[in-house]
């Protein structure tokens, strides 16, 4: 059991280097599993694997200095000691930028990027040695309720619904 887990609103990256498994896939709280395909997602060899962001459906995915394209709401990592650390760093690092400690070089305009731990993970997965694939298929693997039907070829297997900002019952920025 995990125990003293701090009251952070990205609580969820804290636990990632927490794993006792050989091999972990999250899935954000706001997903439901839909299909016994789910079991596919332990199929990876590389350090992580992710689904894609799709320009689309997202808050932001090009900016000046790169471009979001891994969805950090569902996803499956290795427990060896690089990506471990990458967990771990990515829980510190996110929680340096949105105390203002921390941004990266060469990315603009930092007043209209927010501090998000999707953009941490960014930053992370392209200034690390750490080895990423993309599930085959992967829409299916985390179809966001707002994607296109022909972007899958199966039947969806995590449904994501992604609660709408300002309608979560207790909203709050905890530092």
């Amino acid at each position: 059991m995990v125990r003293d887990v701090p009251k952070h609103h990205r609580a969820k990256l804290w636990a990632l280097h927490q794993t006792p498994f050989n091999k972990t896939v999250y899935l954000d709280c706001d997903t439901t599993v839909c299909h016994e395909d789910v079991k596919l997602m332990f199929n990876f060899e590389s350090d992580l694997a992710f689904t894609n962001i799709r320009s689309y459906a997202g808050k932001i995915a090009k900016f000046v200095g790169g471009e979001m394209i891994l969805h950090g709401g569902v996803f499956g990592y290795q427990s060896n000691d690089k990506t471990l650390d990458f967990m771990e760093d990515w829980f510190d690092l996110y929680h340096e930028q949105i105390t203002d400690k921390w941004w990266p070089e060469g990315v603009s305009p930092k007043e209209s990027l927010q501090p998000w731990d999707q953009f941490t993970l960014w930053w992370l997965t392209n200034n690390r040695d750490i080895s990423v694939e993309i599930y085959p298929d992967d829409a299916r693997f985390n179809f966001v309720y707002i994607y296109k039907d022909n972007e899958i070829k199966d039947d969806i297997v995590i449904w994501h619904y992604t609660i709408p900002e300002g309608e979560l019952e207790h909203e709050r920025n905890i530092t």
